[in-house]
């Protein structure tokens, strides 16, 4: 990794650091082989090393796992005792703690190819058609952003997808909601846009999502149900 790289790197907290990892550990869970990064603690009390698996915020908890062949080791550690945090082979995560500016320490392997991100929307797609009783076609417009910006999106969508399906659920759970779904939306338009926008035109349901700073910008699934449910 060159310096080029390295110098799109932004100096954050110790804490901010593991926040930002643990967010990208919720897209791992459920995948064949999950990508999960080896940090380093610097504690008042000493030094702890092993793979995150989770950051409690309430409680202000991070579980850590040594792995050592069969045997594994789990560290439970108050984030109030942390003074300093390294990202050891770090190359996998830079995608993430430049908030997406940098795609080219990307394994290939990681990001979702179209014809992928095709097959996620149809699942969602069988999922939300559970919650609504009836079919309803999901769909993600490509963009004619360059190659490297259109990386960046790919690694995204999925948590799109997931917020989108979220949303639909919440709102599908109300009587009301489940039926003004039913009646107004057969189809769900997902694109890329600077401005987020909910959209209700001859039965399409249109989501504009700012796929920036690597997701940062993504609404959360409470604040798309209300858009959604405004437009019903």
């Amino acid at each position: 990794m060159d310096f080029k790289t390295l110098l799109s790197l932004k100096a954050k907290s110790p804490l901010q650091i593991v926040q930002d990892l643990a967010k990208q550990l919720e897209l791992e869970k459920g995948k064949e082989k999950p990508a999960v990064p080896l940090i380093g603690l610097y504690l008042h009390s000493g030094y702890l090393e092993g793979y995150l698996l989770d950051y409690n915020r309430e409680d202000r908890v991070l579980l850590l796992a040594l792995v050592d062949g069969p045997q594994t080791t789990l560290k439970y550690v108050e984030a109030a005792a942390l003074i300093a945090v390294e990202v050891l082979k770090a190359k996998s995560w830079i995608f993430w703690l430049t908030d997406g500016t940098v795609t080219d320490t990307l394994n290939a392997e990681s990001v979702p190819s179209w014809l992928q991100l095709k097959a996620q929307a149809k699942a969602v797609s069988t999922k939300i058609e559970s919650f609504v009783g009836i079919a309803v076609t999901v769909e993600i417009e490509k963009d004619d952003a360059t190659e490297s910006v259109q990386l960046a999106q790919r690694m995204i969508w999925p948590q799109a997808l997931q917020i989108v399906q979220a949303a639909i659920g919440k709102v599908a759970e109300d009587a009301m909601g489940k039926e003004a779904l039913s009646e107004s939306v057969a189809q769900i338009s997902l694109h890329n846009a600077e401005d987020e926008a909910v959209m209700l035109a001859d039965k399409t349901l249109t989501i504009a999502f700012n796929l920036k700073e690597a997701g940062k910008r993504l609404w959360k699934p409470s604040m798309l149900q209300e858009k959604i449910e405004e437009k019903l």
